[in-house]
């Protein structure tokens, strides 16, 4: 019984098994033109496999162009609906990890479906978004922020090191940010 994988989600595998084994020139020049490819057929993507993308890109460390970027961040926005937790968690942190500031639209959809999914959150999800929206410097509007907040000490026992490590530096940056909105 063989695999039946949609052919951009087979072509996303592919390409990072490609990187993963280039030199670092030829990664370049790989980055480079499969993000141009990627661009055209994005728009097709399903929420998953944004996600997929997201994640890989953020992993090898590769930032595409802002034009590019916007175009994913339109294509997830067309997506949001469809986002799992899982893939809501990764998409933030890795738009985070790649310096990329959705818009303030693109946020207030990601909210309403945080809000939907916010239950179902494991430790790693809720690390990953509070390191994520902490990097965006970004705080959910009330009730969510709230929610948020408790969800992350209700992980608490259940964090392994690195996303104590996560949440720390999400509590620190996010308590100064919370301390300057109070301030205007």
């Amino acid at each position: 019984e063989s695999c039946m994988c949609p052919p951009q989600l087979s072509f996303l595998v592919l390409l990072h098994q490609l990187l993963v084994h280039c030199s670092d020139p030829a990664r370049l020049r790989c980055y480079c033109a499969a993000t141009s490819l990627i661009q055209v057929r994005m728009a097709g993507f399903s929420a998953q496999e944004l996600s997929m993308l997201a994640v890989s890109l953020a992993r090898l460390e590769y930032r595409p162009s802002d034009t590019w970027l916007d175009c994913f961040a339109a294509a997830a926005a067309a997506q949001m609906s469809n986002f799992e937790a899982q893939g809501l968690a990764n998409t933030l942190w890795a738009l985070a990890t790649l310096h990329y500031t959705p818009t303030e639209q693109w946020m207030n959809a990601f909210d309403t479906q945080l809000q939907q999914h916010l239950a179902s959150f494991t430790p790693a999800h809720t690390a990953m978004t509070m390191w994520a929206i902490s990097r965006l410097e970004w705080l959910p509007e009330q009730p969510l922020w709230q929610q948020l907040q408790e969800r992350a000490e209700l992980h608490t026992a259940s964090y392994c090191s690195r996303s104590i490590r996560m949440m720390q530096r999400a509590i620190r940056v996010l308590e100064h940010v919370e301390a300057e909105d109070e301030q205007q």
